[in-house]
This record gives C-alpha cells, structure tokens and sequence, in this order.
C-alpha cells in the first residue's frame, strides 16, 4: 500500500520521537539499583552535586558517572596519598591515587595531597581547567605557596592516563600512573 503522501510517514515518525521522553533508564543502572545521572537531575536539578556532574559530563560525554561515587569521592579530601612514606627508592614514592576525585574537580576546588619524601600534606586549589582534543588539564597553585607563585601542579587525563607535574617547595616530581600502581618521581620537570 502506497502512502498518498510520502512525507506523512516521516511526520508522524518525527512526532512519535518528540513526544517519547528524551532520558532513558539504563537497564544496567534498573539491575544494580545505582542512580545515573540521568534520574538524579530528573530528581534534584539545582543541587550543587548533579550541577558538578553536569560539567563532568560535559567535558568526557562518553563516560558515565554514578551519584554516590562522585559523592564519595568528594567527600575524600586528598587526590592523593602517599602508601607508606618509609616503602620508596630514593626517588620513586607510591602512591594511592584517586581517579574519580580529579575527574570531578572544578576551578576553585580545593585538594590536599601528600609530598614526599616526609609525606607533607599540602592544600591545592584549582586555579583553571582546560579540555583538549584529546583529554583535559587542570593547574592548581599551592595555597601555602610562599615562593610568589612559583609552586604549581599540571594534572593531565588524556587518553584514560594521568599524569601530573609538580613544582613544590620539596621539589620537582612526576606523577606516573600505570596499571601497576601510582608514584611520585624526584626531579622531573
């Protein structure tokens, strides 16, 4: 049977889309009972958590963020620790790192990280926050800084890798991350 107009078939189609909803469940988030982005801004649109997400998925739209991690990763003050500040080489001190936490961080957050080799923990603020084609950089100062703005953090995501350079008053470290774990390297630029 031929449509008398050929376009109406089109129409009703388009109309038919518009009037579906434009958010879906997941059917992984229905299984594990975890809230997605999706349902918590359909649940509190204005609240300062589903606002950061936002902006987080803006900046990588192809990955998924659930609610409660972020939160717990914001409720986590440091981005990273050092494991055991006495288990290092000379030069290479492990680390734990969290991921989720720099993902989530925006300008005027602040973070405490660990430096070594005494472990001193220090205040970061994140002064601004670039996205490239290929990943995204945040700069940070030092809130304690008292060398005119000479101590500063460059954390890179590009590609699933991270990676940071960091100039403090301990000195200049790498961060270096790989499958087998995460440390800070003495005297990288």
């Amino acid at each position: 049977m031929k449509l008398a107009y050929p376009l109406a078939g089109v129409t009703i189609l388009l109309v038919c889309m518009w009037l579906m909803p434009s958010h879906q469940v997941d059917s992984k988030a229905k299984q594990s009972n975890s809230v997605y982005l999706g349902e918590a801004l359909r649940a509190a649109p204005a609240d300062p958590l589903h606002m950061r997400i936002r902006q987080m998925q803006a900046r990588r739209p192809g990955v998924r963020y659930r609610v409660h991690e972020v939160q717990a990763a914001l409720a986590e003050p440091s981005l990273w620790t050092l494991v055991v500040p006495s288990a290092h080489t000379p030069s290479k001190w492990p680390v734990h790192l969290n991921r989720l936490k720099l993902e989530s961080l925006l300008v005027g957050d602040q973070i405490h990280i660990q430096m070594p080799p005494e472990g001193t923990d220090h205040v970061a603020i994140i002064e601004r926050v670039t996205q490239t084609l290929d990943g995204l950089t945040w700069f940070a100062r030092f809130a304690d800084d008292t060398a005119g703005g000479q101590a500063s953090i460059k954390l890179t995501l590009r590609a699933g890798q991270v990676g940071a350079a960091i100039d403090s008053k301990e000195g200049k470290f790498a961060l270096e991350v790989s499958k087998q774990g995460a440390w800070l390297i003495a005297g990288h630029d």
